[in-house]
């Protein structure tokens, strides 16, 4: 105890200043693995750029070229990586129908991310009778429907009617399989279409987009279940 209390009382202001900057940069990063800050938000590299000063600051006693040089390369990750979310946050923007898109198909991911998907499809307005998938044929689109509706048939019959915000092809785009029922436009609709192909490639390669669009589209397909129980439930009338 007699030793601690000696240790405490030579320390320096610099020396706690460095204390400070591992604390915190330690912290940072344990916040970062356990999921309690986003690497996308401007909190994990604001406390990098903090921490590193502090350490910078503490090196002024006792400098060190290679822990130094260390320090102000983290302090310059640190600011490129805030500039970089002031950036995507106030000069990427997103028109109201393509935020729309983003917040059904993958409400997690950040714009810039988002922008992605967006680029890789296409907004179409199909006139009325057009088929969006076909039963038992693969599933060239996924498909959000925007505006209009669609009516699904299974076996020649008609089972469902699909409005604005549901998906189109969500049970199979991700695994090629073939579509499960046939969907057609009813009236005159606006989509949003994904090439499913070049989805399927992009998310192999993108766990956070994969993760996204998979919550979204589980999300719809629940929707869509409860959605039959209740007119199942409510007799032949309500299917009509």
């Amino acid at each position: 105890m007699d030793g601690f209390a000696a240790w405490a009382q030579e320390l320096t202001v610099y020396d706690a200043l460095g204390a400070v900057g591992v604390v915190m940069s330690v912290v940072a990063y344990l916040f970062l693995q356990i999921g309690m800050i986003k690497g996308d938000g401007y909190l994990f590299p604001f406390a990098n750029l903090v921490a590193s000063l502090c350490i910078l600051g503490s090196l002024s006693q006792d400098f060190n070229m290679f822990s130094a040089s260390m320090e102000i390369t983290w302090v310059a990750i640190s600011m490129v990586g805030m500039v970089r979310i002031f950036m995507i946050e106030r000069l990427l923007t997103l028109t109201p129908e393509e935020a729309h898109v983003i917040s059904t198909l993958a409400p997690s991911l950040p714009k810039d991310r988002g922008r992605k998907i967006l680029q890789m499809g296409s907004f179409s307005e199909p006139p009325p009778g057009t088929k969006i998938t076909t039963e038992g044929e693969p599933v060239v689109d996924l498909a959000m429907i925007l505006r209009g509706r669609c009516d699904v048939y299974k076996g020649g019959a008609r089972i469902a009617t699909l409005g604005p915000g549901a998906l189109v092809g969500e049970m199979t785009y991700h695994t090629g399989a073939n579509a499960t029922a046939d969907v057609i436009v009813e009236n005159r609709a606006r989509l949003f279409l994904l090439p499913a192909a070049a989805l399927r490639s992009l998310i192999a390669k993108s766990p956070d987009i994969a993760a996204a669009m998979e919550s979204a589209a589980s999300g719809d397909i629940r929707r869509k279940l409860a959605e039959t129980s209740r007119k199942l439930a409510e007799g032949p009338s309500a299917a009509e």
